[in-house]
């Protein structure tokens, strides 16, 4: 998880101090969408999924075995529904999981501030010296991943087939996030057509 999270964070690093040194005029330019697939996973051999009603934030209290948490319903509802919608438009067919799906979804939610030094924008004088100007965002990353629950690893893991992060600022409106989540989650699979049927 460090490792995703450190990856996550230099990802955006570079694309805030890189892409845009001049900064960004549009919190929409930050957004990035990042799908991998296991390539010798048979896809077309998998018909049925299940998902669950909610996203949960992976945050310490999941990490520490303690209650999970959930990404507030009014987010995470369309959220959940572009992920159905997208699914249903590649072929697959969403069942309980209790009726021995071929694959899981597992939609989940990460949250982290990072903090930017601008050493080549505006300088302040101060007793002689310069300091850089600090900038922090809050970056939010939705994760979904399909693994498959019948086949296992040799350590009793199920195998992960694809999966896909959508990365961005949480700046601007409720609506507004919800939108360009939505949208990345389109992306997603607008990237993956080797899982559509």
């Amino acid at each position: 998880m460090k490792i995703f999270k450190l990856f996550s964070l230099t990802l955006l690093v570079f694309l805030l101090t890189q892409c845009y040194p001049d900064g960004f005029s549009y919190v929409e330019e930050t957004d990035i969408v990042i799908s991998n697939y296991d390539p010798e996973y048979n896809f077309a051999a998998k018909m049925t999924y299940a998902m669950p009603a909610k996203i949960v934030i992976i945050d310490d209290d999941l990490i520490g075995g303690g209650q999970p948490h959930y990404v507030d319903p009014v987010v995470a509802g369309p959220i959940l529904s572009q992920i159905q919608k997208d699914m249903t438009s590649y072929g697959w067919t969403r069942v309980e999981a209790d009726k021995n799906p071929d694959v899981l979804l597992w939609p989940s939610s990460l949250e982290s501030t990072l903090v930017v030094y601008d050493y080549w924008g505006y300088w302040g004088y101060w007793y002689g010296g310069y300091y850089p100007t600090v900038s922090t965002y809050q970056i939010g990353s939705l994760m979904v991943t399909m693994v498959d629950p019948n086949d296992k690893n040799a350590d009793g893991k199920p195998r992960i087939a694809w999966g896909f992060v959508a990365n961005g600022l949480l700046e601007g409106s409720t609506a507004s996030i919800t939108s360009r989540y939505t949208n990345g989650v389109d992306q997603g699979f607008k990237q993956s057509s080797y899982i559509k049927k």
